[in-house]
């Protein structure tokens, strides 16, 4: 994955957990009956417009289905028009917020630990690269062992960072 799409990848997977975490606030003030989710969405609006644009009606729908499968909203089809119906508790929806803020921290946690984890490969094998110029370019090789010099030091600094990211998944 490119550097610009995982970096757009981030920011999606950003938007996503706002999205979900303004509506689950939404939600823990709110309770509904015999609704059409139209309804509810637009109640949503009001609440957060930012998420107004129609680009945002799938997500939220997503959202609200995810909820459905996890039987905080009862939802009646014996109509041609599902009807919604909350089935949560305000601690209901508290506690999920509270899942969802772990699972982000971790998720970030695993990002950061993979991009580190990147990092030292790159410089391993710059340094590969660093030592053949070594052999192949001998009068230069004050100018070619600074740079070993430099990257090895990099490689050190990182294993730290990478040993810290790993304690810290290890104690979520």
């Amino acid at each position: 994955m490119g550097y610009f799409r995982f970096w757009r990848w981030c920011l999606d997977m950003n938007i996503n957990h706002q999205l979900k975490f303004s509506f689950l606030d939404f939600l823990s003030n709110q309770t509904f009956f015999n609704s059409e989710f139209k309804n509810i969405r637009a109640e949503f609006i009001k609440y957060s417009p930012e998420y107004e644009p129609k680009r945002f009606y799938s997500k939220i729908y997503i959202i609200f289905r995810e909820l459905v499968s996890q039987n905080l909203i009862f939802m009646d089809t014996s109509n041609c028009t599902y009807k919604y119906s909350s089935n949560y508790s305000k601690k209901d929806i508290c506690d999920l917020i509270s899942q969802l803020k772990s699972l982000e921290v971790e998720n970030c946690l695993s990002m950061e630990y993979t991009r580190v984890n990147e990092n030292i490969s790159d410089l391993f094998q710059e340094l590969s690269i660093y030592k053949k110029y070594l052999i192949k370019f001998p009068k230069c090789s004050e100018l070619i062992n600074r740079f070993i010099d430099q990257k090895e030091s990099e490689i050190h600094l990182l294993s730290y960072e990478l040993k810290a990211l790993r304690n810290l998944l290890e104690a979520q």
